[in-house]
């Protein structure tokens, strides 16, 4: 797999395939052609919810590897605190990956490393992908010229996804943890609790802690207890 060495560890589970793109899989279809043959050069992704979108540009990021395509990801969240020169060079790359580019995009120095970025992958046919959790025409950018070359290709929002959608996905990352989730358990938590895949997750995760600790079944009475809902 050839990847830019950076500090960050992909998830190994993650993959388009196990996605469960629901209403999204234009989307889906969009960021896996971007390695092909595909006219488009540049795609942004959004949702204010956590929707996977991560997920995403991790398992693209995978997807390059694999076929032997140099590619770097950088998730924001982490490295805004780091020069924005990390951006450099970008351009000479298969693909490039930003996550949570709203984290960074309103302080100047970011943002101009982000519109020159823009500028060379354009020029040098480097696939570029964003995501954040704001609508990038309207998400505070400190650059007005970064703010139009956002829009520059395909913006997609990620909707969310239907009832069994949602169960079969916890589903199935509970099991790629080891564990069995109760049918029942599932349709307690999503009745119960925000409909964000990143919380719903974190509460299979101390479910499964709990149970553990305590040496308990999970059931709904159990889930009523640890979570309070």
């Amino acid at each position: 797999m050839k990847q830019l060495p950076l500090p960050i560890q992909l998830d190994t589970q993650a993959t388009l395939g196990n996605y469960i793109a629901g209403a999204n899989l234009q989307t889906v279809n969009c960021l896996s052609n971007l390695l092909g043959q595909s006219p488009e050069i540049q795609v942004f992704i959004w949702s204010r919810e956590e929707r996977g979108k991560t997920h995403l540009l991790q398992s693209l990021t995978r997807l390059a590897g694999d076929n032997n395509k140099v590619a770097a990801y950088f998730p924001m969240e982490q490295f805004q605190d780091m020069n924005p020169e990390i951006l450099d060079n970008l351009d000479r790359l298969k693909l490039v990956c930003i996550d949570d580019v709203d984290k960074v995009c309103n302080r100047p120095d970011w943002a101009e490393a982000l519109f020159h970025l823009i500028n060379r992958c354009r020029a040098k046919l480097c696939p570029l992908v964003f995501s954040a959790s704001q609508n990038p025409q309207s998400m505070p950018v400190a650059l007005p010229d970064l703010a139009s070359r956002f829009l520059w290709g395909q913006v997609f929002h990620i909707k969310p996804l239907e009832d069994n959608e949602l169960e079969r996905f916890l589903n199935a990352r509970s099991k790629e943890c080891g564990l069995d989730m109760p049918a029942e358990v599932l349709r307690y938590l999503m009745q119960r609790s925000r409909r964000d895949v990143g919380v719903l997750l974190k509460q299979v995760e101390k479910l499964d802690e709990e149970a553990l600790v305590r040496q308990r079944r999970i059931t709904v009475p159990f889930t009523k207890e640890v979570l309070d809902l």
